[in-house]
This record gives C-alpha cells, sequence and structure tokens, in this order.
C-alpha cells in the first residue's frame, strides 16, 4: 500500500499524540512529581491573567521555603506567593511540610506530591521535605527545597547536562552539581508553560 507523505506525518503524529496520553494515563502516582514534566500546569487567575501559587510553609525554621519561592517568583508570567502556616485564600495554595521518610536523606531528600485535573494542578498537590536532611549544609538545602518547589511549578527533572543551569537535575540527591536556586533554562521553561491562556 502507499501512503502520502502527508498521510505518513500524520500518522506518526497521531502516534506520538497516542504515546504521550498513555504515558500521562499510565504514570504511577507516587512518581508524579516527575512523570508529568512540563504539560500540567496551574489554571489562570481570575479574568484570564496569570495564575498565582501560594506556597504555605509548615517547615517552620528548618528548610529556606521563604528564599526559593522568591526566586521562583522572579519569571512572568507566574506568580509566587509566600504564606507562614496559612494560606489566606489567595491563589493556589500549596502546603510545604517537613516530615521523617523511611528513606535516608542521600535516598529521597523531597518529594512533591502533583494532584491533577486533567492537565491543571490541583489544590491536593503538596511537598514533602525529608526532616533526615535537617543536618545537611544550608546550601544542600537550598538545593532540595528549590527543586521541589520547582515541580510544584510543573517542571520535571532536568537532563544532568544543564545541571549549571537548573535545580532541576535528574538527580537531585547529587547535590555537588546542582544549582541551589532556578536558572535561565527554569525561567524559559515557565514561560513556555503559562505562556498562554486556560
Amino acid at each position: 500500500m502507499l501512503i502520502s507523505a502527508r498521510t505518513k506525518g500524520a500518522l506518526v503524529a497521531a502516534a506520538a499524540s497516542l504515546t504521550t496520553l498513555l504515558a500521562m494515563a499510565l504514570a504511577p502516582a507516587a512518581n508524579a512529581g516527575h512523570a508529568y514534566g512540563s504539560w500540567v500546569h496551574w489554571s489562570d487567575g481570575a479574568g484570564g491573567g496569570p495564575g498565582y501559587v501560594t506556597l504555605v510553609d509548615y517547615t517552620g525554621d528548618q528548610w529556606p521555603v521563604y528564599s526559593a519561592a522568591i526566586e521562583w517568583d522572579r519569571p512572568d508570567p507566574l506568580n509566587v506567593i509566600y504564606r507562614n502556616g496559612s494560606c489566606g485564600g489567595f491563589g493556589h495554595c500549596v502546603a510545604v511540610r517537613a516530615e521523617q521518610f523511611a528513606l535516608a536523606c542521600g535516598e529521597r531528600a523531597g518529594q512533591t506530591i502533583l494532584i491533577r485535573d486533567g492537565n491543571h494542578l490541583s489544590a491536593d498537590t503538596h511537598v514533602r521535605l525529608n526532616t533526615r536532611c535537617n543536618d545537611r549544609a544550608d546550601r544542600e538545602q537550598r538545593v532540595i527545597t528549590c527543586h521541589e518547589e520547582g515541580h510544584v511549578m510543573g517542571l520535571g527533572e532536568q537532563p544532568e547536562s544543564l545541571e549549571g543551569d537548573t535545580c532541576m537535575g535528574a538527580q537531585a540527591g547529587e547535590l555537588g552539581q546542582a544549582t541551589d536556586k532556578p536558572g535561565p533554562h527554569d525561567f524559559g521553561a515557565i514561560r513556555n508553560i503559562y505562556g498562554h491562556q486556560d
């Protein structure tokens, strides 16, 4: 059977779309922070303007949630707000808690649970930071916090080749090469994810 180039291209595109949809549907919930990548995001705010994400810090003074939130608020069009202990009903609220994991810090330093409704993240999204990392150096805690908050923004792990430009490296537990704040690559990804209205 002969197939035109146009038909063949359409079939290839359809197969790629089906593969993406299957990956989204079959991604296990436990790996939600890593599996969804950049196709999930927060919906727009009222009136179609940029969305607001409020990081609600329940960690006390153990984790640098505030300083990471300031860094993630830098790129337009997403607005990141920090609150201590309660959301105040503004924007999409995400709880950030410190909990003792069964695994050691080197095995799992943190976890972001992304809960979605279609392509949009929902209010049940939350961050867990491993209290077994409380004795780590300040810089390492900044890397971990930046990384998990990046997942909250909708970013997945980034290739190791970008480690000098992102805190979203694929091996978050290997903290030596990762940056402790988001970089231009991360900001570009956020502009790409939130550069439309929905």
